[in-house]
């Protein structure tokens, strides 16, 4: 019987030490098929490329949407471990690089990765008084970076010469790489834009929403105008000298679609034929019965941006009836959750490309270092536990204490 539970125990112990030992197949993995917009392209449209991103921050929408994401992740919170001393100083360095730059690496979502270069001083003053600081992030456009693998490892930044900085490699932590929803071990990250690409080009896109709003006005405007016109030439008297002259009626009528389109007033012949009918007539603009369904489309396609970009309705507008969030905790807690990995994606960028590496140098050890993000849904609950805003829709009641907030603000 003992025979048998060390031949049991025997297998246990050699499939740990595969498990242990066996060399990953996902370390070398990179996903193959290329960027997003080389994969998939709706027939119709453009494939999504930076310059899209690009022109996608002209639509005032787009940028309220990624305004009203950034503001969410505002009072983020961060809970550190490790050795005292060393998250000390990583704390110090990460309230420096989020309080002055948070910025430009939310900037990240607008394309999917951003490479920054990073700057240094030494610190004057204080308990790291000597060790190298963070003086500064200087960020280049994502089509000027390019990431430097090592292996399967990010190794550091190449950045090209479009802004006079040399085409050159900077290794980590003297550059940093952010990315933005990177997938399938894609170095490169993807834009949250891209979600909203297909509503903003309804929109915009020649015929688009914009093109029949702004030719719907024109036509309720001043055009749109129908003219009954005979094909004849048409002899009209001078009203001065009684001499006839001759006009082609559609060369009249046109001269009166002119003084129309000047908003001037409009003097239209009332011609009749040999038995009294009317020849010439005029028909104002109308609309279809229902002109509002345009500006309905409009609106319909900026709620479409947004809800691409992950900023959904209720997070705008408060219920109909009840308190402010009265049905809206379910798709708030969305919303906190998905800026939530957001923010740890940021923070997990900075800690290996930047804070681990600089803490390394500054004490000469691998660093014992550890930093943990705290779920803005639960930094909101606290935060309106017993407001009037919040009742109990975000866990907590009017008469709950506020608890003291863990760990440190971003």
């Amino acid at each position: 019987m003992s025979t048998f539970f060390q031949s049991v125990r025997s297998v246990f112990q050699r499939t740990r030490k595969w498990l242990l030992d066996k060399p990953p197949l996902s370390r070398d993995y990179r996903d193959r098929s290329g960027p997003p917009w080389q994969r998939f392209s709706l027939e119709s449209l453009p494939p999504f490329t930076l310059w899209q991103a690009d022109v996608m921050l002209m639509d005032p929408h787009v940028v309220f949407g990624l305004m009203v994401r950034n503001g969410a992740i505002a009072p983020a919170q961060v809970n550190w471990s490790g050795d005292p001393r060393q998250v000390r100083f990583a704390q110090q360095q990460w309230n420096r690089i989020w309080h002055d730059f948070g910025g430009a690496l939310l900037r990240t979502k607008r394309y999917g990765w951003m490479p920054f270069e990073v700057t240094y001083h030494e610190i004057a003053q204080g308990e790291f008084q000597g060790m190298l600081g963070v003086k500064g992030l200087h960020d280049f456009h994502p089509r000027d970076g390019r990431v430097v693998l090592r292996g399967s490892e990010k190794a550091g930044v190449r950045f090209g010469s479009s802004r006079d900085a040399g085409d050159g490699m900077l290794p980590f932590p003297a550059s940093l790489w952010c990315t933005f929803d990177s997938q399938f071990g894609n170095p490169y990250g993807r834009s949250l834009n891209q979600n909203s690409y297909v509503p903003f080009e309804e929109k915009w896109r020649d015929h688009g929403a914009k093109d029949v709003l702004r030719l719907r006005m024109m036509k309720d405007g001043y055009s749109g105008d129908i003219f009954w016109v005979p094909d004849q030439v048409i002899e009209i008297p001078d009203p001065v000298t009684q001499e006839k002259k001759r006009y082609h009626a559609i060369d009249l009528f046109r001269r009166a679609q002119e003084t129309r389109l000047a908003g001037a007033s409009m003097t239209l012949p009332r011609l009749f034929g040999s038995h009294g009918e009317e020849l010439t007539g005029y028909e104002p603009p109308h609309d279809n019965g229902r002109p509002e369904g345009i500006l309905e489309w409009n609106e319909r396609l900026d709620w479409e941006i947004w809800k691409g970009q992950g900023v959904i309705r209720e997070v705008f507008e408060a219920a109909s009836s009840g308190s402010g969030f009265s049905g809206r905790t379910v798709p708030m807690i969305h919303f906190l959750g998905m800026v939530t990995e957001e923010f740890k994606s940021i923070l997990a960028d900075v800690m290996h490309d930047l804070l681990r590496p600089l803490t390394h140098i500054n004490f000469g050890r691998d660093p014992d270092l550890s930093a943990e993000v705290r779920p803005l849904m639960e930094t909101y609950a606290e935060a309106m536990s017993g407001s009037a805003l919040g009742g109990s829709s975000f866990g907590g009641s009017r008469s709950d204490p506020a608890r003291p907030a863990e760990g440190s603000e971003a």
